[in-house]
């Protein structure tokens, strides 16, 4: 008979407490020893713990969306206001990173630090929510130590191209605004580049290839020197998903270095998820030859490197887009820009309600038919695709 699943997962966390009251640390047997809420306030008692403080934590008013239907507009006035966390690179002597989830950071006390040490239990069962994912893993993978100084960049779902842009790449600017000089340091551990989009913004960022440890649930680094931003973002829940004004402002600045081009892009576009498996815009043979007619071009961005992306965007004075990964380009878009999101009401994100906030574009957000009887969002019907009535998204634009 097959062991039910929640009872594997407390004989699992029975087991990883029993290791505890083993002599030694978590590098040789057993979880992590300790758990530190805040790295900030314990950097004054730990002589190993150097922590450079950026920007204090923030309170934001976010501009409403210029239109909104009705089911998300609701979440968008969740929203209205919020905090954004206290900003800050931590330097650890002797630190570890261990590469579960976005990546656990524990100190030469053999401390978890969960600020630095996102995990999914916001968003999984009960079992998770009173104790971190990290003291629950009786077993690490064996400890390397390597010399020199290492930076953990890596977030949750950064192989996804939208949290790659808008999580991942501003923790390299945070490295840069504490004084750190890319070139200064060893190796930086990210979510494993295969991607053009990655690749391309090591580039950028002048990074080369040699200096990439691609991080994986396998890796446990010992470094001399750990270097670690904080995140803008702690978890998988859309509403607690908070750029910060001083992260879109690095991407920017990044990819948009000299925003002029010799060639002549679109001033009105619908992006197509059409080679996507989901939240593919449905009748488009309808849509598509309408809005063709007004003036709109269709823009496929698997065809385009980032800097086109940017471009584009950026250019674009009216843009039309099924909910997707793609808006993270949003983060280049002027103020005088006008936004159409389309939604599944099974599936609606609000990162682009965030970055319009921020960057001051008009931006309004459509919520198509009802196809499966889902009864709001979820991430689950993030693959549902989008039905979206002709005369509505006309009335908009």
């Amino acid at each position: 008979m097959l062991v039910p699943n929640h009872a594997l997962i407390k004989a699992k966390q029975g087991l990883a407490r029993c290791l505890t009251l083993v002599p030694g640390t978590s590098a040789f047997v057993g979880p992590p020893r300790k758990i530190l809420a805040s790295t900030p306030r314990s950097a004054s008692i730990n002589s190993q713990l150097i922590c450079r403080l950026l920007q204090p934590q923030q309170s934001v008013v976010r501009l409403p969306a210029v239109y909104a239907d009705w089911s998300i507009a609701k979440l968008f006035d969740q929203m209205n206001s919020g905090v954004i966390k206290e900003q800050f690179v931590a330097s650890l002597y002797s630190g570890r990173y261990w590469g579960r989830c976005s990546g656990y950071i524990i100190d030469s006390d053999d401390c978890l630090h969960h600020d630095l040490s996102p995990t999914f239990q916001d968003v999984s069962s009960d079992y998770f929510v009173s104790r971190h994912d990290g003291l629950n893993q009786p077993f690490l993978p064996r400890v390397e130590a390597i010399s020199g100084t290492i930076a953990a960049v890596k977030t949750l779902f950064s192989s996804n191209f939208h949290h790659w842009l808008l999580d991942c790449v501003p923790r390299f600017g945070l490295l840069k605004n504490a004084g750190f000089d890319y070139g200064d340091i060893d190796y930086f551990i990210v979510t494993p580049p295969v991607r053009p989009w990655h690749l391309q913004v090591l580039e950028y960022l002048e990074i080369p290839h040699s200096k990439i440890i691609a991080s994986s649930p396998r890796v446990h680094i010992r470094a001399d020197h750990l270097i670690v931003p904080s995140f803008s973002e702690p978890s998988r829940q859309p509403h607690q998903f908070n750029y910060t004004p001083e992260g879109i402002d690095f991407v920017r600045s990044l990819i948009l270095r000299s925003p002029t081009s010799i060639f002549s892009y679109p001033e009105k576009i619908i992006v197509s998820r059409e080679r996507a498996t989901s939240r593919r815009l449905l009748s488009p043979n309808s849509i598509l030859p309408v809005l063709e007619r007004e003036g709109y071009v269709k823009v496929l961005l698997e065809d385009l490197s980032l800097a086109e992306q940017a471009m584009i965007f950026f250019s674009a004075k009216k843009i039309i887009m099924p909910t997707g990964g793609g808006l993270a380009n949003l983060a280049f878009c002027r103020p005088d820009t006008e936004v159409i999101e389309l939604f599944s009401p099974a599936y609606m994100p609000t990162f682009s309600f965030v970055i319009a906030s921020h960057l001051g574009f008009q931006y309004k957000a459509l919520v198509g038919e009802n196809l499966s009887g889902s009864m709001g969002h979820s991430d689950a019907g993030g693959a549902e695709d989008i039905s979206i009535s002709l005369e509505h998204l006309m009335s908009h634009i």
